[in-house]
């Protein structure tokens, strides 16, 4: 029952991330994961490869772009939805780069590497520029992390009747695909030389060369993050109701020692900023010190899981109280201002920029500035209820 009720809620994660590239189809389009046999169908593809890849070298996560809607380099916004642009912080010099629905972008390099659903789901990259378009494998669902010289996605499998996913490793010129285990991990993390992932067993930890494996601890984790040599997780025992668990935070060292309780308030989500833990709540939004200490209540309104952003000392949030109306507040509880009437649904804060996808019949994605103004419907249709 536990299995079943984690893989549930992995469902509602993936329903979120179509609603961004699928959401905007015909009402009777729907998309499916693509039939494969675990290693039979499994290949790498390349196109129109005319130079070597440069070799991404020691690259963090930190160091890489990301966003399923839209990731930054330098002065360029690359946003996805209905096709790749790029269009330059000022809101100048807008490129459309490939058509198609694009969406978990990654900017590292001259390249930007995202997955793109169309008749099928695809892995591809291209030059920031929009020259040299390469796909890299096909059957991909979305990109997880692009890490040293290698790119991770997860994949589509038919297993006995029933689809489930799992996550493998390429190179950025689409060879060597490998998958990393039986069992599809639900979040990964990659720090230093080791690959740190949850599955159904709890939290673990593989050396990048894959010759040594260990596990750190065996609750069920909802969430994690690695800093430093801490690991900051979320531990739950049952689902309570069709919103909240019945989850603690806690961290434990990365060799699995020192495990502290931080907070039992039942954390659904929770991001880290500058010494700080955000988390969010059936009672609203607060953050405490690393070491769980300093409480501070933020807001009493109810946030959106997949729709708060701790930027720059302040708080992006879509409130569940007025059906996902956009607010920013203050990191310190102050200043709270509304941005927008849109049910925003996720959403990610690049440059200057707030980009979203609304939640609702009406499926769009939309950027707003991040003081509320030059509101702008990026991609937008009307599907069925």
């Amino acid at each position: 029952m536990m299995r079943f009720k984690f893989l549930l809620a992995l469902i509602i994660v993936v329903c979120m991330m179509a609603v961004v590239l699928v959401g905007c189809g015909n009402a009777g389009d729907e998309a499916t994961p693509t039939e494969l046999v675990i290693e039979a169908e499994t290949e790498a593809v390349t196109e129109e490869a005319t130079s070597e890849p440069e070799d991404t070298e020691d690259y963090t996560i930190d160091e890489v772009s990301s966003g399923i809607l839209a990731a930054m380099q330098g002065d360029w916004i690359f946003y996805g939805g209905h096709g790749l642009h790029r269009i330059r912080n000022d809101n100048t010099g807008k490129q459309l780069l490939i058509e198609g629905w694009i969406n978990s972008i990654h900017v590292i390099g001259d390249w930007v590497y995202f997955s793109k659903w169309d008749d099928a789901h695809e892995l591809h990259r291209i030059r920031t520029d929009g020259t040299e378009h390469q796909r890299l494998a096909t059957n991909a669902f979305t990109v997880r992390a692009v890490f040293r010289d290698w790119i991770y996605f997860d994949m589509w499998v038919n297993a006995d009747g029933h689809y489930i996913w799992f996550t493998y490793r390429i190179k950025p010129d689409g060879s060597e695909m490998q998958r990393l285990d039986d069992d599809a991990p639900h979040q990964l993390q990659m720090v230093g030389d080791w690959l740190y992932y949850s599955n159904d067993e709890g939290l673990h930890r593989r050396h990048i060369d894959r010759t040594e494996s260990q596990q750190l601890a065996d609750d069920a984790v909802w969430t994690f993050n690695v800093v430093d040599d801490w690991i900051y997780f979320s531990s739950y025992s049952d689902i309570l109701d069709d919103y909240g668990f019945d989850t603690t935070l806690y961290r434990i060292r990365t060799d699995s020692t020192d495990r502290q309780k931080l907070s039992n308030e039942r954390p659904i989500s929770f991001q880290m900023v500058d010494g700080w833990i955000y988390y969010h709540n059936l009672d609203g939004l607060f953050r405490i010190r690393t070491d769980g200490t300093e409480r501070h209540q933020i807001t009493a309104d109810l946030i959106d899981q997949f729709a708060f952003q701790v930027v720059d000392e302040w708080v992006y949030f879509s409130n569940r109280n007025e059906n996902g109306r956009l607010y920013k507040i203050r990191i310190d509880g102050t200043e709270k201002q509304h941005l927008i009437d849109d049910p925003v649904r996720t959403l990610d804060v690049v440059g200057d920029w707030v980009y979203y996808n609304l939640d609702g019949h009406t499926s769009a994605t939309a950027r707003i500035r991040r003081d509320g103004t030059n509101r702008e419907i990026l991609r937008c249709c009307t599907t069925s209820a």
